[in-house]
Protein backbone atom coordinates (compact mmCIF):
# COMPACT_ATOMS: atom_id res chain seq x y z
CA UNK A 1 0.00 0.00 0.00
CA UNK A 2 1.37 3.48 -1.07
CA UNK A 3 2.25 6.17 1.57
CA UNK A 4 -0.36 8.64 0.51
CA UNK A 5 -3.68 5.54 1.17
CA UNK A 6 -1.17 4.74 4.59
CA UNK A 7 -1.79 8.21 5.94
CA UNK A 8 -5.21 8.27 4.69
CA UNK A 9 -6.24 5.47 7.06
CA UNK A 10 -4.12 7.15 9.85
CA UNK A 11 -6.21 10.43 9.43
CA UNK A 12 -9.72 8.19 9.63
CA UNK A 13 -8.34 6.06 12.60
CA UNK A 14 -7.63 9.06 14.64
CA UNK A 15 -11.16 10.72 13.75
CA UNK A 16 -12.63 7.70 14.99
CA UNK A 17 -10.71 7.41 17.95
CA UNK A 18 -11.53 11.37 18.94
CA UNK A 19 -15.04 10.26 18.95
CA UNK A 20 -15.00 7.57 20.50
CA UNK A 21 -14.55 6.36 24.89
CA UNK A 22 -13.23 3.05 23.72
CA UNK A 23 -9.99 2.05 23.87
CA UNK A 24 -7.81 3.21 21.00
CA UNK A 25 -6.26 -0.66 20.70
CA UNK A 26 -9.83 -2.07 20.53
CA UNK A 27 -10.95 0.64 17.65
CA UNK A 28 -7.83 -0.37 15.59
CA UNK A 29 -8.49 -4.13 15.97
CA UNK A 30 -12.12 -3.48 14.98
CA UNK A 31 -11.45 -1.27 12.37
CA UNK A 32 -8.19 -3.39 10.83
CA UNK A 33 -11.06 -6.91 11.16
CA UNK A 34 -13.11 -4.93 8.71
CA UNK A 35 -10.52 -3.66 6.18
CA UNK A 36 -8.90 -7.42 5.52
CA UNK A 37 -6.55 -5.83 2.37
CA UNK A 38 -4.31 -4.04 5.33
CA UNK A 39 -1.83 -6.35 5.67
CA UNK A 40 0.46 -7.47 8.79
CA UNK A 41 3.24 -5.20 8.46
CA UNK A 42 1.06 -1.98 7.06
CA UNK A 43 -1.10 -2.44 10.72
CA UNK A 44 1.97 -2.46 12.12
CA UNK A 45 2.81 0.82 10.74
CA UNK A 46 -0.22 2.81 11.06
CA UNK A 47 -0.53 1.48 14.68
CA UNK A 48 2.57 2.41 15.47
CA UNK A 49 2.13 6.06 13.86
CA UNK A 50 -1.03 6.37 15.61
CA UNK A 51 -0.65 5.82 18.90
CA UNK A 52 2.95 7.63 18.48
CA UNK A 53 0.43 10.88 16.82
CA UNK A 54 -2.05 10.08 20.00
CA UNK A 55 1.33 10.59 22.17
CA UNK A 56 2.85 13.87 20.46
CA UNK A 57 -0.63 15.80 19.66
CA UNK A 58 0.09 18.68 20.58
CA UNK A 59 3.46 19.36 19.21
CA UNK A 60 2.36 17.95 15.61
CA UNK A 61 -0.62 20.40 15.95
CA UNK A 62 1.91 23.22 16.59
CA UNK A 63 4.41 22.21 13.61
CA UNK A 64 1.61 21.90 11.19
CA UNK A 65 -0.01 25.05 11.88
CA UNK A 66 3.35 27.03 11.30
CA UNK A 67 3.96 25.02 8.74
CA UNK A 68 1.11 26.20 7.02
CA UNK A 69 1.23 29.63 7.80
CA UNK A 70 4.39 29.93 6.63
CA UNK A 71 3.52 28.53 3.58
CA UNK A 72 0.35 30.64 2.59
CA UNK A 73 -1.50 27.55 3.51
CA UNK A 74 -4.77 27.48 5.65
CA UNK A 75 -6.64 24.06 6.51
CA UNK A 76 -10.13 24.04 4.87
CA UNK A 77 -11.87 21.44 3.83
CA UNK A 78 -12.16 22.58 0.45
CA UNK A 79 -9.15 22.06 -0.76
CA UNK A 80 -6.84 20.33 2.01
CA UNK A 81 -7.51 17.24 4.24
CA UNK A 82 -6.60 18.31 7.62
CA UNK A 83 -6.54 14.82 9.27
CA UNK A 84 -3.95 13.90 6.37
CA UNK A 85 -1.88 16.92 6.47
CA UNK A 86 -2.02 15.98 10.29
CA UNK A 87 -0.77 12.51 9.86
CA UNK A 88 1.73 13.79 7.18
CA UNK A 89 3.44 15.54 9.48
CA UNK A 90 3.40 13.15 12.27
CA UNK A 91 5.45 10.84 10.23
CA UNK A 92 7.73 13.45 8.81
CA UNK A 93 8.66 14.59 12.69
CA UNK A 94 8.99 11.10 14.14
CA UNK A 95 11.20 9.89 11.14
CA UNK A 96 13.95 13.24 11.67
CA UNK A 97 13.75 12.96 15.91
CA UNK A 98 16.09 10.26 16.36
CA UNK A 99 14.87 10.02 19.73
CA UNK A 100 11.69 7.94 18.48
CA UNK A 101 13.86 5.79 16.21
CA UNK A 102 14.33 2.81 19.14
CA UNK A 103 10.16 2.54 19.21
CA UNK A 104 9.28 3.78 15.78
CA UNK A 105 10.53 4.71 12.33
CA UNK A 106 8.86 4.96 9.62
CA UNK A 107 10.90 4.53 6.87
CA UNK A 108 12.49 1.24 8.42
CA UNK A 109 8.84 -0.04 8.54
CA UNK A 110 7.36 1.43 5.10
CA UNK A 111 10.26 -0.18 3.39
CA UNK A 112 8.86 -3.57 3.98
CA UNK A 113 6.14 -3.30 1.46
CA UNK A 114 6.82 -0.05 -0.74
CA UNK A 115 8.30 -0.03 -3.39
CA UNK A 116 9.22 3.38 -3.67
CA UNK A 117 12.05 3.16 -1.31
CA UNK A 118 12.89 6.88 -0.99
CA UNK A 119 10.39 7.97 2.25
CA UNK A 120 10.80 11.69 1.97
CA UNK A 121 9.76 11.13 -1.71
CA UNK A 122 6.51 9.16 -0.60
CA UNK A 123 5.68 12.01 1.73
CA UNK A 124 6.00 14.36 -1.30
CA UNK A 125 3.61 12.84 -3.18
CA UNK A 126 1.08 12.44 -0.34
CA UNK A 127 0.93 16.46 -0.07
CA UNK A 128 0.79 17.01 -4.11
CA UNK A 129 -1.97 13.90 -3.51
CA UNK A 130 -3.89 15.32 -1.07
CA UNK A 131 -3.14 18.73 -0.73
CA UNK A 132 -2.40 19.55 -4.33
CA UNK A 133 0.94 20.91 -3.11
CA UNK A 134 3.51 21.77 -5.70
CA UNK A 135 6.83 20.00 -5.18
CA UNK A 136 8.39 23.40 -4.21
CA UNK A 137 5.66 23.92 -1.47
CA UNK A 138 6.10 20.23 -0.50
CA UNK A 139 9.46 20.75 0.29
CA UNK A 140 9.04 24.12 2.27
CA UNK A 141 5.86 22.62 4.23
CA UNK A 142 8.33 19.99 5.29
CA UNK A 143 11.32 21.90 5.98
CA UNK A 144 9.28 24.33 7.95
CA UNK A 145 8.03 21.46 10.41
CA UNK A 146 11.34 20.80 10.62
CA UNK A 147 12.64 24.21 11.88
CA UNK A 148 9.78 24.96 14.23
CA UNK A 149 10.48 21.59 15.98
CA UNK A 150 14.22 22.66 16.29
CA UNK A 151 12.87 25.93 17.64
CA UNK A 152 10.49 24.59 20.29
CA UNK A 153 12.95 22.17 21.59
CA UNK A 154 15.74 24.08 22.03
CA UNK A 155 13.42 26.52 24.30
CA UNK A 156 11.90 23.72 26.44
CA UNK A 157 15.78 22.28 26.49
CA UNK A 158 16.79 26.00 27.56
CA UNK A 159 14.01 26.42 30.24
CA UNK A 160 14.75 23.26 31.43
CA UNK A 161 18.13 23.92 32.28
CA UNK A 162 17.48 27.22 33.71
CA UNK A 163 14.75 24.97 35.81
CA UNK A 164 13.06 28.77 36.88
CA UNK A 165 9.62 28.98 36.41
CA UNK A 166 10.06 32.87 35.95
CA UNK A 167 9.21 32.33 32.27
CA UNK A 168 5.67 33.67 31.93
CA UNK A 169 5.59 31.35 28.47
CA UNK A 170 6.95 28.22 29.96
CA UNK A 171 3.20 26.26 30.52
CA UNK A 172 3.37 26.87 27.14
CA UNK A 173 6.11 25.72 25.69
CA UNK A 174 6.00 22.57 28.12
CA UNK A 175 2.78 21.44 26.77
CA UNK A 176 3.43 21.86 23.00
CA UNK A 177 6.85 20.13 23.03
CA UNK A 178 5.77 17.17 25.27
CA UNK A 179 2.19 17.44 24.27
CA UNK A 180 0.25 17.55 28.03
CA UNK A 181 -2.69 20.35 28.80
CA UNK A 182 -1.16 23.38 29.22
CA UNK A 183 -3.49 23.44 33.02
CA UNK A 184 -1.99 20.16 33.82
CA UNK A 185 1.32 21.60 33.19
CA UNK A 186 0.76 24.35 35.49
CA UNK A 187 -0.84 22.24 38.48
CA UNK A 188 2.59 20.04 38.37
CA UNK A 189 4.56 23.48 38.36
CA UNK A 190 2.37 24.72 41.12
CA UNK A 191 1.86 21.55 43.42
CA UNK A 192 1.77 22.49 47.17
CA UNK A 193 2.48 18.90 48.09
CA UNK A 194 5.23 18.13 45.83
CA UNK A 195 7.40 20.74 44.59
CA UNK A 196 8.66 19.91 40.69
CA UNK A 197 10.97 21.83 38.91
CA UNK A 198 10.93 23.03 35.29
CA UNK A 199 13.44 20.04 34.88
CA UNK A 200 11.50 17.44 36.73
CA UNK A 201 8.19 18.34 34.96
CA UNK A 202 9.32 18.54 31.70
CA UNK A 203 11.49 14.88 32.26
CA UNK A 204 7.96 13.91 33.36
CA UNK A 205 5.99 14.94 30.68
CA UNK A 206 8.48 13.79 28.18
CA UNK A 207 8.50 10.11 29.59
CA UNK A 208 4.01 9.96 29.40
CA UNK A 209 5.33 10.37 25.35
CA UNK A 210 7.18 6.50 24.99
CA UNK A 211 5.41 2.99 25.13
CA UNK A 212 5.36 1.14 28.47
CA UNK A 213 7.39 -2.42 28.67
CA UNK A 214 5.28 -5.69 28.52
CA UNK A 215 6.28 -6.27 32.73
CA UNK A 216 4.78 -9.53 34.52
CA UNK A 217 4.91 -10.51 37.78
CA UNK A 218 5.66 -13.75 38.96
CA UNK A 219 4.01 -15.74 41.46
CA UNK A 220 6.31 -16.59 43.48
CA UNK A 221 4.54 -19.60 45.16
CA UNK A 222 5.29 -21.37 42.46
CA UNK A 223 8.64 -20.51 40.99
CA UNK A 224 11.58 -18.07 41.59
CA UNK A 225 12.10 -15.08 39.42
CA UNK A 226 15.37 -16.78 38.06
CA UNK A 227 13.46 -19.79 36.82
CA UNK A 228 11.15 -17.80 35.41
CA UNK A 229 14.03 -15.65 33.72
CA UNK A 230 15.68 -19.06 32.54
CA UNK A 231 11.84 -19.77 31.43
CA UNK A 232 11.73 -17.09 28.75
CA UNK A 233 15.74 -17.47 27.78
CA UNK A 234 15.16 -21.27 26.80
CA UNK A 235 12.30 -19.57 24.50
CA UNK A 236 14.48 -17.23 23.48
CA UNK A 237 12.42 -14.23 24.80
CA UNK A 238 14.18 -11.55 25.86
CA UNK A 239 13.80 -10.55 29.29
CA UNK A 240 15.78 -8.17 32.41
CA UNK A 241 14.53 -8.05 36.25
CA UNK A 242 13.02 -4.89 37.37
CA UNK A 243 15.07 -2.78 39.43
CA UNK A 244 12.24 -2.48 42.23
CA UNK A 245 9.45 -5.04 42.62
CA UNK A 246 11.24 -8.48 43.41
CA UNK A 247 8.69 -10.29 41.25
CA UNK A 248 8.70 -8.13 38.35
CA UNK A 249 10.48 -9.35 34.85
CA UNK A 250 10.46 -7.00 31.94
CA UNK A 251 9.78 -9.03 28.95
CA UNK A 252 11.56 -6.80 25.82
CA UNK A 253 10.78 -8.85 22.95
CA UNK A 254 7.32 -9.00 21.52
CA UNK A 255 5.79 -12.06 22.56
CA UNK A 256 2.32 -13.70 22.86
CA UNK A 257 2.25 -14.41 26.44
CA UNK A 258 -1.00 -16.44 26.64
CA UNK A 259 0.45 -19.17 24.56
CA UNK A 260 3.32 -20.02 27.23
CA UNK A 261 3.26 -22.69 29.66
CA UNK A 262 4.18 -20.35 32.32
CA UNK A 263 1.70 -18.40 31.24
CA UNK A 264 -1.13 -20.88 31.01
CA UNK A 265 -0.01 -22.55 34.67
CA UNK A 266 -0.34 -19.13 36.02
CA UNK A 267 3.43 -18.90 37.21
CA UNK A 268 3.22 -14.72 35.74
CA UNK A 269 0.66 -12.23 35.32
CA UNK A 270 0.74 -9.38 33.11
CA UNK A 271 1.31 -6.31 35.54
CA UNK A 272 3.02 -3.22 35.63
CA UNK A 273 6.39 -3.07 38.34
CA UNK A 274 4.66 0.26 39.53
CA UNK A 275 1.22 -1.92 40.55
CA UNK A 276 3.65 -4.68 42.28
CA UNK A 277 4.67 -1.66 44.83
CA UNK A 278 0.77 -1.28 45.80
CA UNK A 279 0.78 -4.96 47.37
CA UNK A 280 3.72 -5.16 48.76
CA UNK A 281 3.62 -1.91 50.59
CA UNK A 282 -0.24 -3.40 52.29
CA UNK A 283 2.38 -6.10 53.73
CA UNK A 284 -0.07 -8.90 54.14
CA UNK A 285 0.46 -11.61 56.68
CA UNK A 286 -0.37 -14.91 56.06
CA UNK A 287 -3.84 -16.01 57.20
CA UNK A 288 -5.34 -12.32 57.60
CA UNK A 289 -8.27 -10.93 56.28
CA UNK A 290 -7.66 -8.63 53.48
CA UNK A 291 -10.72 -6.52 51.43
CA UNK A 292 -9.73 -5.12 48.02
CA UNK A 293 -12.41 -2.78 47.50
CA UNK A 294 -12.33 -1.58 44.18
CA UNK A 295 -10.11 -4.94 42.50
CA UNK A 296 -11.62 -4.43 38.76
CA UNK A 297 -9.64 -7.63 36.82
CA UNK A 298 -8.09 -8.53 40.09
CA UNK A 299 -4.19 -7.98 39.61
CA UNK A 300 -3.21 -7.23 42.86
CA UNK A 301 -5.82 -9.43 44.56
CA UNK A 302 -3.79 -12.22 43.09
CA UNK A 303 -0.40 -10.49 43.85
CA UNK A 304 -1.86 -10.39 47.78
CA UNK A 305 -2.71 -14.10 47.52
CA UNK A 306 0.56 -14.78 46.38
CA UNK A 307 2.35 -13.07 48.98
CA UNK A 308 -0.02 -15.21 51.76
CA UNK A 309 0.43 -18.39 49.95
CA UNK A 310 -2.84 -18.81 49.49
CA UNK A 311 -3.37 -18.92 53.03
CA UNK A 312 -5.92 -16.36 54.04
CA UNK A 313 -9.16 -14.59 52.98
CA UNK A 314 -9.39 -12.18 50.67
CA UNK A 315 -12.80 -10.68 49.25
CA UNK A 316 -12.48 -8.71 46.30
CA UNK A 317 -15.32 -5.92 45.40
CA UNK A 318 -16.42 -4.28 42.45
CA UNK A 319 -19.34 -2.39 40.81
CA UNK A 320 -17.96 -4.31 37.16
CA UNK A 321 -19.28 -8.48 37.24
CA UNK A 322 -17.07 -8.81 34.14
CA UNK A 323 -14.18 -7.87 35.41
CA UNK A 324 -14.81 -10.42 38.74
CA UNK A 325 -15.63 -12.67 36.88
CA UNK A 326 -12.08 -12.32 34.77
CA UNK A 327 -10.53 -12.03 38.22
CA UNK A 328 -12.13 -15.45 38.87
CA UNK A 329 -10.66 -16.96 35.82
CA UNK A 330 -7.35 -15.88 37.14
CA UNK A 331 -7.26 -16.97 40.15
CA UNK A 332 -8.51 -20.42 38.84
CA UNK A 333 -5.45 -20.39 37.17
CA UNK A 334 -2.85 -19.24 39.50
CA UNK A 335 -4.22 -22.34 41.32
CA UNK A 336 -5.43 -19.69 44.57
CA UNK A 337 -8.44 -20.46 46.29
CA UNK A 338 -8.26 -18.22 48.95
CA UNK A 339 -10.04 -15.12 46.80
CA UNK A 340 -14.18 -14.42 46.84
CA UNK A 341 -15.57 -11.68 45.14
CA UNK A 342 -18.06 -9.43 45.69
CA UNK A 343 -20.33 -7.53 42.93
CA UNK A 344 -21.31 -4.09 43.59
CA UNK A 345 -24.19 -1.86 42.04
CA UNK A 346 -23.40 1.53 41.25
CA UNK A 347 -26.52 2.22 42.89
CA UNK A 348 -26.05 0.25 45.82
CA UNK A 349 -25.59 2.39 49.13
CA UNK A 350 -24.42 -0.25 51.38
CA UNK A 351 -21.32 -1.44 49.09
CA UNK A 352 -20.94 -4.62 51.27
CA UNK A 353 -24.24 -6.28 51.24
CA UNK A 354 -24.00 -9.65 51.47
CA UNK A 355 -26.56 -12.90 51.18
CA UNK A 356 -23.91 -14.20 53.76
CA UNK A 357 -24.41 -11.71 56.41
CA UNK A 358 -20.72 -9.98 55.07
CA UNK A 359 -22.05 -6.33 56.44
CA UNK A 360 -20.71 -5.34 59.72
CA UNK A 361 -17.14 -7.73 59.07
CA UNK A 362 -13.90 -5.81 59.61
CA UNK A 363 -10.39 -6.47 58.13
CA UNK A 364 -7.07 -6.15 58.90
CA UNK A 365 -6.19 -4.94 55.67
CA UNK A 366 -8.07 -2.49 53.41
CA UNK A 367 -6.98 -1.56 49.87
CA UNK A 368 -9.04 1.37 48.61
CA UNK A 369 -6.93 1.22 44.41
CA UNK A 370 -9.54 3.96 43.80
CA UNK A 371 -10.73 4.75 39.92
CA UNK A 372 -9.01 7.63 38.65
CA UNK A 373 -8.20 9.79 35.62
CA UNK A 374 -5.46 7.00 34.71
CA UNK A 375 -2.59 9.87 34.11
CA UNK A 376 -0.39 7.18 35.34
CA UNK A 377 -1.29 5.18 32.73
CA UNK A 378 -1.00 7.31 29.32
CA UNK A 379 1.88 5.85 27.99
CA UNK A 380 -0.39 2.29 27.08
CA UNK A 381 -3.53 4.72 27.08
CA UNK A 382 -2.31 8.22 25.57
CA UNK A 383 -6.12 9.82 24.71
CA UNK A 384 -6.47 9.52 28.80
CA UNK A 385 -4.28 13.20 29.00
CA UNK A 386 -6.44 14.50 26.55
CA UNK A 387 -9.81 13.75 27.90
CA UNK A 388 -8.95 14.87 31.25
CA UNK A 389 -10.27 17.97 32.21
CA UNK A 390 -10.33 20.38 35.70
CA UNK A 391 -14.21 19.54 35.95
CA UNK A 392 -13.54 15.86 35.27
CA UNK A 393 -10.43 15.96 38.08
CA UNK A 394 -12.06 17.72 40.25
CA UNK A 395 -15.02 14.88 40.36
CA UNK A 396 -12.85 12.23 40.56
CA UNK A 397 -10.91 13.67 43.80
CA UNK A 398 -14.61 14.19 45.45
CA UNK A 399 -15.26 10.36 44.52
CA UNK A 400 -12.10 9.35 45.86
CA UNK A 401 -12.59 10.60 49.24
CA UNK A 402 -15.98 9.20 49.52
CA UNK A 403 -15.24 5.83 48.86
CA UNK A 404 -11.98 5.78 51.05
CA UNK A 405 -14.14 7.32 54.16
CA UNK A 406 -16.53 4.45 53.25
CA UNK A 407 -14.05 1.43 53.25
CA UNK A 408 -12.29 3.06 55.91
CA UNK A 409 -15.20 1.70 58.18
CA UNK A 410 -14.33 -1.88 57.40
CA UNK A 411 -10.79 -1.36 58.78
CA UNK A 412 -10.13 -3.23 62.61
CA UNK A 413 -8.80 -1.26 65.51
CA UNK A 414 -4.68 -1.61 64.86
CA UNK A 415 -5.42 -2.48 61.12
CA UNK A 416 -4.52 -1.09 57.84
CA UNK A 417 -5.91 0.98 54.88
CA UNK A 418 -4.01 1.49 51.89
CA UNK A 419 -5.23 3.83 49.41
CA UNK A 420 -3.64 3.97 45.83
CA UNK A 421 -4.39 5.49 42.36
CA UNK A 422 -3.01 5.30 38.72
CA UNK A 423 -2.66 9.03 39.05
CA UNK A 424 -0.02 11.89 38.65
CA UNK A 425 -2.52 14.54 39.86
CA UNK A 426 -2.18 15.86 43.51
CA UNK A 427 -5.70 16.12 43.82
CA UNK A 428 -6.39 12.82 43.40
CA UNK A 429 -3.61 11.52 45.56
CA UNK A 430 -2.11 13.52 48.53
CA UNK A 431 -5.31 16.13 48.78
CA UNK A 432 -7.37 13.07 49.08
CA UNK A 433 -5.28 11.55 52.07
CA UNK A 434 -5.03 14.94 53.24
CA UNK A 435 -8.75 15.64 53.71
CA UNK A 436 -9.56 12.09 54.75
CA UNK A 437 -6.74 12.46 57.79
CA UNK A 438 -8.20 15.77 58.88
CA UNK A 439 -11.43 14.52 59.30
CA UNK A 440 -11.00 10.92 60.66
CA UNK A 441 -9.11 11.12 63.98
CA UNK A 442 -9.35 7.50 64.27
CA UNK A 443 -6.91 7.20 61.51
CA UNK A 444 -2.90 7.79 61.55
CA UNK A 445 -0.05 7.93 59.20
CA UNK A 446 2.16 4.47 58.85
CA UNK A 447 5.53 4.28 57.45
CA UNK A 448 6.03 2.52 53.87
CA UNK A 449 9.41 1.69 54.29
CA UNK A 450 9.21 -1.33 56.84
CA UNK A 451 7.05 -3.20 54.77
CA UNK A 452 9.37 -2.91 51.39
CA UNK A 453 11.97 -3.76 53.78
CA UNK A 454 10.57 -7.22 54.52
CA UNK A 455 10.87 -7.65 50.39
CA UNK A 456 14.03 -6.03 50.48
CA UNK A 457 12.78 -3.22 48.42
CA UNK A 458 14.70 0.14 47.54
CA UNK A 459 13.07 2.90 46.79
CA UNK A 460 15.10 6.28 46.45
CA UNK A 461 14.12 9.29 48.55
CA UNK A 462 12.36 6.95 50.72
CA UNK A 463 12.59 8.27 54.27
CA UNK A 464 11.77 6.50 57.64
CA UNK A 465 9.23 8.28 58.26
CA UNK A 466 7.45 8.34 54.49
CA UNK A 467 3.84 7.09 54.43
CA UNK A 468 2.96 8.46 51.39
CA UNK A 469 4.88 7.59 47.92
CA UNK A 470 4.55 8.87 44.21
CA UNK A 471 5.76 6.11 41.53
CA UNK A 472 6.72 7.94 37.93
CA UNK A 473 7.97 6.56 34.78
CA UNK A 474 10.67 9.33 34.51
CA UNK A 475 11.88 8.67 38.06
CA UNK A 476 10.65 4.55 38.30
CA UNK A 477 10.27 3.21 34.74
CA UNK A 478 6.93 2.23 35.35
CA UNK A 479 3.32 3.39 35.44
CA UNK A 480 2.52 6.48 37.33
CA UNK A 481 0.80 4.64 40.93
CA UNK A 482 0.62 7.10 44.17
CA UNK A 483 0.46 5.05 47.72
CA UNK A 484 -0.25 6.29 51.03
CA UNK A 485 -0.55 3.83 54.16
CA UNK A 486 -2.17 4.82 57.24
CA UNK A 487 -3.41 2.74 60.41
CA UNK A 488 -6.09 2.84 62.50
CA UNK A 489 -5.54 3.02 66.22
CA UNK A 490 -6.16 0.54 68.66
Amino acid sequence: MRLPALLGHAAELLRIINKSYQPSDKIMSDYFRKKKYIGSSERRFLSELVFTTLRNYNLIDYCMNQALDKCGKRISKENIDDGLMFTATAAYLFEIIENYHTIFQPSKLIEKFNENKNYFDNLIIALDEKAKFEKKESEEFLQTIKLSFEELDAKSKLIGSQNTAQNKDISQIISKRFSVHEWIIERWLNNKFIKMGVDEVCNLSESLLFPAPLTVRVNLSYITREEAIETFRKKEINCESCLLSPSGIIVTKRTQLNTLDIFKKGFIEVQDEGSHLISFALNPDEKEKILDACAGAGGKTLHIADIQKNSGQIISSDVDSRKLRELLKRAKRSGFNSIKTQNLSNSDKSPLRSERGFRGEVFDRVLVDAPCSGMGTVRRMPMQKWRLTPELLKKHSDKQLKILGYYSKFVRDGGILLYSTCSLMSEENEEVVDKFLSQNNSFKPNPLKPAFNRFNIKISGLTDDSYMLRISPAQHGCDGFFIAKMIREE
